[in-house]
């Protein structure tokens, strides 16, 4: 898991590169792109892998280790994926994610 929090770092600064150049074709791609991943290492981090779009609301609000108000802002970055604040709304997830998997780490040890 911390690899794709590496990862995310080096696309966060492409994406924000990419937006600052106007080219919203290029970041609606990578925003797409990591959403799915944002999705994939949430349920992960709670025990097992996205089992789909389906449900995925309510299957968020049953998560242990989430960031605030996940279901709403995901649902915003699925619809709006060419926006400037999907940018920075999948930016704030990463980071509160890892906060989230670093909590659970803390917990898991004791």
């Amino acid at each position: 898991m911390p690899s794709l929090f590496i990862e995310w770092k080096t696309q966060e600064k492409i994406l924000h590169e990419q937006f600052s150049l106007r080219k919203v074709t290029n970041a609606k791609e990578i925003v797409t792109e990591w959403s799915g991943r944002f999705l994939s290492a949430l349920f992960w981090i709670n025990g097992g892998p996205l089992q789909g779009l389906t449900a995925l609301e309510a299957n968020i609000q049953k998560l242990t280790y989430k960031p605030v108000n996940t279901s709403e802002r995901v649902l915003f970055l699925l619809k709006k994926p060419g926006m400037y604040h999907s940018f920075v709304q999948l930016s704030e997830l990463y980071t509160e994610l890892q906060k989230q998997y670093a909590i659970k780490r803390i917990r898991l040890k004791k």
